[in-house]
C-alpha cells in the first residue's frame, strides 16, 4: 500500500479526501509493434471484480492493457464487469455493452452515488522508433437516456514519466475526446448504442512524444449526475502515431567516423598548404 500523489479530479472535496490514499498497484499494457493501434472490444468478457477500496487498477478481462478501477462511491460491495444488452440494466459500474448475447462490443460505464468509475489502456513504444502526436478515432456509443443532466466521461492522458496510477493520477485533460452523451430525456430508459441516433464519431489528436520503450496512458472517468444516468461506451478505436525514421531522430556519429573525418580534413588542409608553396 501507497499515498497516491495525486486524486481524481472533478469529483466533490469529499471524494478527493477519501481517494488521497491510493493503494499502488500492477498495471497491465499493450506493447505497440507498429505505429497503428486498434482495438474493437469484441473480446470482451464479464466476471472480473473490481473492488471497493478506491483506486486498484484491475485488468479488464478480454482485452489486453484495458484497466478498470472505482474512483468514489458509497456501495460497501465489490462490483463486478458485466454485460449489458441494450442498456437494459441501469446500476452503476463497467460493462461490456451489445446488442446481442452473441457479436460485438463495446466498453462503457453507468455512474451514480454507489460507484463511480473509470478505465483506460496503457501502450508502451515497443517498435523501436519515436512515436508522436497520435490521431484517436472512436465511435461514442450511448446506452441508456440520462434524465437531468448531460452525460459526459472525461478524457485525459500522460506518460510513465509522470504517472504512477493512471487511473486515479491528475492526468492532462484533453475535452475533444471525451464521451459526451445526447441531451436528456424525460425518462431513462435502454437503448442501442449502435444506431445512427445514438452513436457519434468522434476524432482528434494529441500533442506528445513517445521515446522506445514508454509508455502512453488513456483514460475516461466517469461521474455521478443528478437523476438517473445515462450509460456511455467507447467502440471501434483506431489510433494512429507519426513514426520518425531512424534519419530524422538525433544520433550521435560512431567514434569511427569521428577519427576518419579527422583524418580527411588534416589531408586536404596538408595538400592546400603545398599548393601554395609550389
Amino acid at each position: 500500500m501507497g499515498f497516491g500523489k495525486n486524486c481524481a479530479i472533478g469529483l466533490p472535496l469529499a471524494v478527493l479526501f477519501c481517494n488521497a490514499f491510493t493503494p499502488e498497484t500492477a498495471i497491465s499494457a499493450v506493447t505497440l509493434t507498429s505505429a497503428i493501434y486498434t482495438e474493437n472490444f469484441d473480446g470482451l468478457s464479464a466476471g472480473v471484480t473490481f473492488p471497493t477500496t478506491y483506486g486498484v487498477v484491475t485488468p479488464i478481462t478480454g482485452n489486453t492493457g484495458w484497466d478498470g478501477t472505482r474512483l468514489a462511491g458509497s456501495a460497501t460491495v465489490a462490483t463486478q464487469f458485466r454485460d449489458n444488452q441494450k442498456g437494459a440494466s441501469g446500476n452503476s459500474g463497467l460493462y461490456a455493452f451489445h446488442e446481442n448475447v452473441s457479436g460485438e462490443r463495446a466498453l462503457g460505464a453507468i455512474g451514480a452515488v454507489q460507484n463511480v468509475m473509470a478505465f483506460g489502456v496503457a501502450l508502451t513504444n515497443g517498435t523501436g522508433q519515436t512515436l508522436t502526436n497520435p490521431t484517436i478515432v472512436f465511435d461514442r456509443e450511448q446506452w441508456r437516456t440520462s434524465t437531468v443532466a448531460r452525460k459526459t466521461m472525461a478524457f485525459a492522458y500522460g506518460t510513465d514519466a509522470t504517472v504512477s496510477n493512471y487511473l486515479t493520477a491528475n492526468l492532462t485533460a484533453h475535452s475533444a475526446l471525451d464521451l459526451v452523451g445526447i441531451n436528456p430525456t424525460s425518462s431513462s430508459g435502454g437503448q442501442s448504442g449502435n444506431s445512427d441516433a445514438m452513436r457519434l464519431g468522434v476524432q482528434d489528436s494529441l500533442t506528445l512524444t513517445l521515446l522506445p520503450g514508454e509508455t502512453l496512458f488513456l483514460r475516461w472517468s466517469d461521474s455521478s449526475n443528478a437523476g438517473s444516468n445515462g450509460a456511455l461506451a467507447i467502440d471501434n478505436l483506431s489510433i494512429t502515431f507519426s513514426a520518425l525514421e531512424p534519419d530524422d531522430q538525433t544520433s550521435t556519429p560512431e567514434p569511427g567516423f569521428v577519427s576518419f573525418a579527422l583524418v580527411g580534413l588534416l589531408a586536404l588542409s596538408r595538400r592546400r598548404r603545398m599548393n601554395r608553396v609550389g
